[in-house]
């Protein structure tokens, strides 16, 4: 009976993982996106979508409506940046992540944020610190990098 009780506490966690755990950071914030650049490891020969070289691969902008069949062409994709709706706060943001704030800084007069979330699967290492989320806010532009923002603001 232990046993049983264990394997079902087991199985409602995990349920409930999955339940709150995305893929793509746009599945989150899908209705207010404005623009999304989808960062890929490998040249993508796409047609119609503008991309820019980012090291041996580039970064995409591509329309919301497209990104799922974009994603699927892609080989590997590293990242992903939203330009989100201005109607957006940083608390807004912070609350639909879950996010825990590990650093913020003042750049370029903006704010940047640098956190971790545990609804998103991919983090990278900065001295041995998970993160996996990064916001910059500047006037009424807003950037949600995961898990970096690659490009300038």
């Amino acid at each position: 009976m232990k046993r049983l009780l264990v394997f079902i506490l087991f199985i409602s966690l995990v349920l409930s993982y999955t339940a709150i755990s995305y893929e793509y950071l746009h599945d989150i914030f899908e209705n207010d996106i404005e623009r999304i650049y989808i960062y890929s490891n490998c040249k993508s020969n796409l047609e119609n979508i503008r991309s820019m070289p980012n090291g041996c691969g580039e970064i995409l902008c591509v329309d919301i409506n497209d990104v799922g069949c974009i994603i699927d062409k892609l080989s590997s994709i590293a990242g992903e940046c939203l330009l989100v709706s201005n109607e957006y706060s940083i608390e807004d943001i912070v609350g639909a992540l879950s996010l825990n704030i590990l650093e913020t800084v003042e750049i370029n007069d903006g704010v940047l944020i640098t956190g971790h979330t545990n609804k998103l699967p991919t983090s990278i290492f900065s001295n041995s610190t998970k993160i996996n989320i990064q916001i910059y806010k500047s006037g009424p532009k807003m950037l949600i990098g995961y898990p970096l923002i690659l490009q300038g603001f």
